[in-house]
């Protein structure tokens, strides 16, 4: 704890503790690497850091990147002039082992870690063998988006479509839906079957003049689909050892409904090229051709204000947009009581971002007090507003309702921490390499997208059909 520290001065009984770097040296200028779109980069600059420039009479110049190794090289390619740098969650170790990223403990005294402790969520995560190297930047979880007047419309006529539903799970499962099934009213007990329920009457109801699937998520980004199948495998587990021992299970229900939705056209079929982005989604969301999807919270705000040259409007009107955690996963298969042979719960993986210092920092009190400033409560709300980021200070997050102002950004947030309590610490270790997510995202495109998912060509998925091809494969890095 001492390290920095070399000088005690007892100056009126009150004992001061002075850091021998930074002392008596101007530092003039300072980068802050960041993984940022042009607008928050913008905001940034223009916002977040000119009180603090002014305030230490320091220029702030903040880095863009893209890749986790290229901020590894941009360390070392600036290695003097970079104070702060923003971490992916599940690299860590890679961070650390590189030696180039400080311990907190080492240029903070006691009473700041506690402090830090205290008035900040998610701190203990940051820890490395018990050192506190890395600070909470931001969170991300996925969320059930949906319209509430269209869930509203399935909650008055579903009865009447159950025996239809029935015959045609019956070929499926043996059996039809789950015994004593009732669509659940509160979207917070959903499981697959009621999506299922809900997506199959959508795409048999005209709405705007046709009919049509009404769900769909994004397929385009690689690791985006990678991180939906191992929210899934979470789903049936609580951490990385059970996402290793359960995998193949649970993946082989994964891409059963997957199959299904796609079999009776529940999905949106132009999932099925796995060109869909993010930016689809929100505009069949705006044009009513989308009911549900599943976005982060940042996303949401995206689907909701989209920006245009410095300044955001309304996308679409949030006032018929609604949330609700992950629903509960369950098996296609049912056991002879005609239950869910396999059931899991609602916590996906938690990802995210941090603060790590390099150890070669122009000034650690520098890089201290930036880190400060930026999730001060003025620039968590601010950015939170803006880009729909949930402050990470526990003073704020406790007055959600009054500081969000919306009604639609209260909902959202608190859905948000909803979902995270139920992740608990769920990240996954080691991240994801770009060989893994191409096999993912290969096997959903042979799988899903070529309908190869059946002893016979155009036939009902079949379960065991496709964990045999699941087998044959590892998907996920040991």
């Amino acid at each position: 704890m001492m390290g920095h520290y070399a000088k005690l001065i007892v100056n009126y009984g009150v004992i001061l503790l002075l850091p021998l770097w930074g002392a008596g040296c101007a530092v003039k200028s300072m980068s802050i690497v960041m993984h940022m779109d042009q607008d928050h980069k913008s905001f940034f600059e223009t916002v977040v850091l000119p009180d603090f420039e002014k305030k230490n009479d320091v220029d702030v110049t903040v880095i863009q990147y893209k890749e986790t190794q290229k901020s590894l090289e941009l360390i070392n390619e600036n290695e003097k002039d970079i104070g702060l740098l923003e971490i992916p969650f599940g690299v860590e170790g890679q961070y650390v082992e590189s030696g180039k990223i400080i311990n907190f403990e080492e240029f903070m005294c006691d009473s700041v870690i506690e402090g830090v402790n205290e008035n900040y969520i998610f701190t203990s995560n940051g820890k490395i063998d018990g050192a506190l190297y890395f600070f909470p930047r931001k969170l991300e979880t996925r969320l059930m988006v949906y319209r509430k007047s269209k869930v509203e419309y399935v909650r008055n006529i579903w009865r009447r479509y159950r025996d239809t539903l029935d015959s045609e799970l019956v070929a499926v499962n043996g059996h039809g839906l789950p015994s004593n099934y009732t669509f659940e009213n509160d979207p917070e007990h959903w499981d697959y079957y009621d999506l299922f329920v809900l997506g199959w009457i959508w795409s048999r109801q005209e709405f705007s003049g046709r009919k049509a699937p009404r769900i769909a998520h994004s397929f385009y980004n690689s690791k985006g689909m990678s991180s939906r199948f191992v929210d899934y495998v979470f789903q049936f587990g609580t951490g990385q050892n059970e996402l290793e021992n359960n995998r193949l299970e649970a993946l082989a229900d994964l891409f059963h409904w997957e199959a299904l939705f796609t079999y009776y056209e529940i999905y949106d079929p132009s999932m099925l090229d796995g060109q869909v982005k993010n930016q689809d989604i929100y505009k069949a969301f705006q044009t009513e051709e989308v009911f549900l999807s599943f976005l982060s919270q940042s996303e949401v705000f995206e689907l909701v204000r989209r920006k245009t040259g410095g300044s955001s409007k309304l996308f679409i009107k949030p006032v018929d947009l609604a949330f609700a955690t992950m629903p509960f996963v369950c098996s296609v298969e049912l056991d002879h009581y005609g239950i869910p042979e396999r059931k899991g719960g609602k916590s996906v993986k938690t990802g995210g971002w941090w603060w790590g210092v390099p150890i070669n920092s122009p000034d650690l009190n520098l890089s201290r007090s930036l880190i400060q400033h930026i999730t001060s409560r003025t620039y968590q709300l601010e950015e939170g507003a803006r880009f729909g980021i949930l402050p990470l200070r526990r003073d704020i997050l406790g007055s959600i309702p009054v500081i969000a102002g919306e009604n639609w950004i209260s909902e959202l947030y608190f859905t948000t921490k909803k979902q995270l309590n139920y992740n608990s610490i769920n990240q996954l270790k080691g991240g994801w390499d770009d060989t893994t997510n191409k096999i993912y995202k290969g096997l959903w495109q042979g799988v899903i997208g070529q309908k190869h998912w059946s002893y016979s060509e155009g036939g009902i998925p079949d379960r065991e059909y496709i964990r045999g091809i699941l087998e044959s494969i590892t998907p996920v890095q040991d």
